[in-house]
């Protein structure tokens, strides 16, 4: 196995550089006592499927972390694992501004201590780990989303695509049920034609041909499709640089069974041609995350 120690100063990032290392499929663990570290790499490797990378994360909150880290890691070693060590740092300055704006206090600064007094009793603490660590990066001039496209360029591989770390769900609903809470896009269509009005799609849905082609060959449906992938193709790049890792996308009709379902469908295979990993619910379907 190979072992990623992620530390550093609170408020540098430890908590973003671990959401993105699980995005992109390592197995991690935060707050992890570092005398446990040997005991987590022997776990992880015989889990089925184990990537061969543990991620784990530690702070100064962790006590013993700097009696234990090296015994630790020379345990690693005798054993056959690899370690490395990300250390997290950013200036003063820029820490200061963002416990003010969380309000919140680094974990050392106790009692009457300033924001100040604990950073500098942090950064004194952590600098033994510092001057061994592998790799120190400097957040002070990087948002969370610089700090993620930098961990996925050095540790996702050459050939991930930002977009492939963005999963798309895509919902169709009825109106009359409630709108989808969790919904980041909803697109009204019952404007177009309804199919229920046929006698021979009424007892259809749109998970069959016939209500399929019937939607999408109205005039309609090709102006509405034309103008809702030009939307989703320009936003859903942006959404993934900035890191999110899922959107809900959900289109509604009167009783979401024919036209919902139809657009649902159609979005999915568009994205799918995109390279987006996506997800298809149909919130009224019997057996399909809806009722029944």
């Amino acid at each position: 196995m190979r072992l990623i120690l992620v530390t550093g100063m609170s408020g540098a990032g430890r908590t973003t550089a671990l959401k993105t290392f699980e995005d992109l499929g390592f197995y991690c663990v935060d707050n992890i006592p570092a005398g446990l570290l040997p005991d987590l790499a022997e776990l992880v490797g015989r889990r089925p499927g184990a990537e061969g990378m543990v991620v784990a994360g530690v702070d100064v909150r962790e006590g013993a972390f700097l009696a234990d880290l090296d015994p630790a890691l020379r345990k690693l070693e005798a054993t056959g694992h690899t370690s490395e060590i990300i250390f997290l740092e950013a200036s003063d300055d820029a820490l200061l501004r963002r416990f003010t704006a969380t309000r919140r206090r680094p974990p050392l600064a106790r009692g009457n201590d300033s924001i100040e007094e604990g950073l500098r009793k942090e950064r004194a603490l952590l600098e033994p780990v510092r001057s061994r660590a592998n790799r120190v990066v400097d957040t002070t001039g990087l948002s969370v989303h610089d700090l993620r496209s930098l961990l996925v360029r050095q540790y996702g591989g050459a050939d991930v695509d930002q977009k492939s770390l963005l999963a798309v769900n895509i919902l169709s609903f009825a109106f009359r049920q409630g709108i989808p809470p969790e919904a980041n896009f909803i697109f009204d269509v019952r404007f177009l034609p309804n199919p229920y009005w046929d006698e021979k799609l009424r007892e259809l849905t749109g998970n069959d041909r016939a209500v399929y082609d019937y939607v999408m060959a109205r005039p309609e449906a090709k102006g509405f499709t034309s103008d809702v992938s030009g939307l989703i193709s320009a936003a859903l790049p942006g959404f993934a640089r900035e890191g999110r890792s899922q959107l809900t996308i959900a289109f509604g009709c009167t009783g979401g069974q024919h036209r919902s379902v139809v657009m649902a469908h159609w979005l999915a295979g568009f994205l799918k041609e995109q390279g987006y990993q996506v997800r298809v619910r149909h919130r009224e379907l019997p057996g399909e995350g809806g009722v029944g």
